[in-house]
């Protein structure tokens, strides 16, 4: 394989469009379908959203959970899913969660047989009190050198304010509060050592969405699949009845891209494109995480097409903050930990702080249908900030110019924070003077922060009796800006069970397939557990090329 932006005019099979995991995923299967795959990817760098993501792919019944003494009932992984992906509409209609739920693993365990390895997990479901639910569904690349990549790695898409350590899925809690007790900092030492010690050896110690992205890269790299980066797909290309290619431009220039089995589309959704997302949403893409090209554009050829669509409306939501650089973070824990809680610019509290980031999000938005909730406010006391990572900002580290810029807000008193804030100070001190007594039973009997055990898995246990509940009540007084975000739209093309596109009348359109946000999701309006985005993305990825190369039914090899 050549260098990055290396010219190559190799014929192609397969055209696939997008290099995070869906298209990766593609990749890999067709080539060892026997096809030739092209992936043409519209930015200078590959891996996409996928690559600053958590990594994670919900699979049940993926083969590490046996192996790890987890006993999956499929029939109970069905009933979760069916329950949880509710109100999606065809998207995620049963024979599509069928489809799923089989080739998951199947998926998985081809990946493993080509040399990728994967790390188990036991991280639960979203919903661990309900029928059906269990853990470990979550599964991670393991820790990846990125130096394997060779002059590939420079052009990688980077994490945002994430640094690059080699810390293991069971260490990252302790993590977040690194100075809390002996075990925390005894861990964070070990961390620090071991990325030292990585780095000495010559070696790019990648974790989450990097070693994922990294990992399939490396598998579809040996296998001599065909990258091209800054090379955009404008439009494609119909005759016969059929998608026979697309006409990508690159350096300014178009031309057509012809491949016999067809094209994949699995370059993102629309979640930077304000105009789409005006005409279907009520919140445009200020404060996506999605990566800047995620605009929608393999999603427009096909609607043009003649392509049907679905959950336009939805997205997979959560509470970001926009810091003075324009960089964005996904709130994951600091909302859940003690010693917080969310308000509006009322002063009232109105959601679970510490539920799953979707629901969470999708409260923010239909709060700010009504009241001024865009922003909120995470008020936080002397005790969050000096213990826990905030943003990727360590416990006690709270640099003056994102004081300055008014980032964080600093305050001596909840008269002073509200002043600063915009928010009424007598209902700021109400909704704080009941918080703080729901804090000290460790029952909140608003919003149920802790009743379940999801809302408790980033909990400080050393706060009592409720790890994820604790009073703001010690100055000074902290509040930063929170926003209702997202990692990418969910909403796009509508699917069959074999990743085909499907037009108006339900009908698939030949030659055309696509997987990952540029569909509409199989998991409808739900997010059941962790890789709920990048699961189904990677097995409908997998199902789509089987289908290209037609071999559905028939047995994958590893060689070529």
């Amino acid at each position: 394989m050549g260098a990055p932006g290396e010219a190559r005019d190799a014929a192609s099979d397969l055209l696939i469009a997008g290099s995070g995991v869906a298209g990766l995923v593609a990749a890999i299967t067709a080539r060892c379908c026997g096809l030739n795959p092209v992936i043409v990817e519209k930015s200078d760098k590959w891996g996409g959203t996928s690559a600053m993501s958590g990594g994670s792919l919900w699979i049940p019944g993926h083969h590490l959970m046996a192996e790890n003494g987890v006993d999956e009932d499929m029939a109970e992984a069905a009933a979760y899913l069916a329950a949880h992906a509710s109100q999606g509409g065809a998207p995620s209609s049963p024979e599509r969660q069928a489809a799923f739920l089989q080739t998951g693993p199947e998926m998985v365990r081809f990946l493993a047989d080509l040399g990728f390895e994967w790390d188990f997990s036991p991280f639960p479901d979203y919903y661990p009190e309900a029928e059906g639910a269990s853990y470990g569904r979550g599964v991670n690349a393991k820790l990846f050198d990125g130096a394997a990549l060779g002059a590939w790695r420079k052009s990688m898409r980077a994490m945002v304010r994430i640094p690059a350590v080699v810390v293991k899925p069971h260490e990252f809690k302790s993590m977040l509060m690194p100075t809390r007790d002996l075990r925390a900092m005894r861990n964070g030492l070990t961390v620090a050592l071991r990325t030292a010690w990585w780095r000495l050896r010559g070696k790019s110690p990648m974790f989450i969405g990097q070693a994922l992205t990294g990992r399939l890269m490396e598998i579809a790299l040996k296998l001599g699949v065909d990258v091209r980066l800054n090379s955009a797909i404008v439009d494609l290309l119909h005759e016969g009845g059929r998608v026979v290619g697309a006409v990508v431009e690159s350096g300014g220039v178009r031309r057509e891209l012809r491949a016999k089995a067809g094209v994949v589309l699995a370059s993102g959704g629309f979640a930077r494109n304000d105009a789409l997302r005006r005409s279907h949403q009520a919140v445009a893409g200020s404060y996506t995480v999605a990566v800047p090209e995620d605009t929608g554009d393999a999603l427009t050829a096909a609607i043009k097409l003649g392509a049907a669509t679905a959950l336009m409306d939805d997205a997979w939501w959560g509470a970001s903050v926009l810091f003075p650089d324009g960089s964005r973070s996904f709130l994951l824990w600091e909302r859940t930990l003690p010693h917080s809680l969310i308000v509006d610019r009322t002063g009232r509290r109105y959601v679970n702080e510490a539920a799953p980031y979707n629901d969470l999000g999708r409260v923010m938005v239909e709060r700010s249908r009504i009241y001024p909730a865009d922003p909120s406010f995470l008020i936080m006391d002397a005790r969050h900030r000096r213990r826990y990572v905030f943003a990727n900002l360590l416990g006690g580290y709270n640099p003056s110019k994102l004081i300055r810029s008014g980032f964080l807000i600093k305050a001596a008193t909840i008269d002073e924070l509200a002043a600063k804030c915009g928010i009424d100070t007598a209902t700021l001190k109400e909704t704080l003077q009941r918080f703080n007594r729901f804090a000290k039973t460790g029952k909140d009997h608003d919003f149920g922060r802790g009743d379940s055990l999801f809302d408790r898995i980033y909990g400080d246990d050393a706060v009592g009796p409720n790890p994820c509940l604790g009073a703001v009540e010690q100055a000074p007084f902290w509040a930063v800006r929170i926003h209702p975000g997202d990692l990418g739209t969910k909403g796009g093309l509508l699917t069959n069970s074999d990743g085909q596109v499907l037009d108006m009348a339900r009908l698939p359109i030949a030659g055309l397939y696509a997987s990952g946000n540029t569909t509409a999701s199989v998991m409808g309006r739900g997010y059941p557990g962790p890789g709920s985005t990048l699961g189904p993305a990677a097995v409908f990825a997998y199902r789509a090329a089987r289908h290209a190369g037609g071999t559905l039914n028939a047995d994958v090899g590893s060689e070529l």
